[in-house]
């Protein structure tokens, strides 16, 4: 065999050891998992950096609202938070069904820098059809003719 043969054997057998040791020791617990036993899961320190959104604010926390989950009530310091703000947060889970408040992170802008990803894709559309035209008739894509 040649080099490049065994390194891409090497790369493969290092890609799959380390997805068999993510799938056997799961490093982090999802906030679905405590919900679903809650008392195996009391006191893990959860991370929640998927989607998450402030929800209601109250005086001694927020709620917590999830893509694919239940709302989840938070305890911290509500200072400069914002309802329907991205989040991203790390957490002690509680039996109860509540977390305690460990590190939290705002996505400023994240809204914005969505539509800033955007605009390369727009623009590649934009200098593709400057460049080529759709013919009706021959039901294809032709460059356009430039005198």
């Amino acid at each position: 065999m040649n080099k490049r043969r065994i390194a891409l054997l090497i790369l493969t057998m290092t890609a799959a050891g380390l997805c068999v040791r993510s799938a056997l020791r799961h490093p982090w617990t999802s906030l679905n998992q405590c919900l679903d036993q809650p008392e195996r899961y009391d006191g893990h320190e959860v991370t929640q950096f998927r989607e998450p959104v402030i929800g209601k604010l109250f005086a001694d926390g927020f709620e917590l609202l999830q893509k694919d989950g239940p709302p989840v009530r938070v305890y911290c310091d509500t200072t400069g938070l914002i309802r329907g703000e991205f989040v991203g947060i790390r957490a002690t889970f509680h039996r109860q069904g509540y977390l305690d408040q460990t590190y939290l992170q705002i996505a400023t802008l994240r809204r914005e820098k969505m539509v800033i990803s955007v605009l390369p894709a727009v623009l590649v559309v934009g200098l593709f059809m400057c460049r080529f035209r759709w013919n009706r008739r021959k039901f294809q894509i032709e460059p356009r003719d430039r005198a």
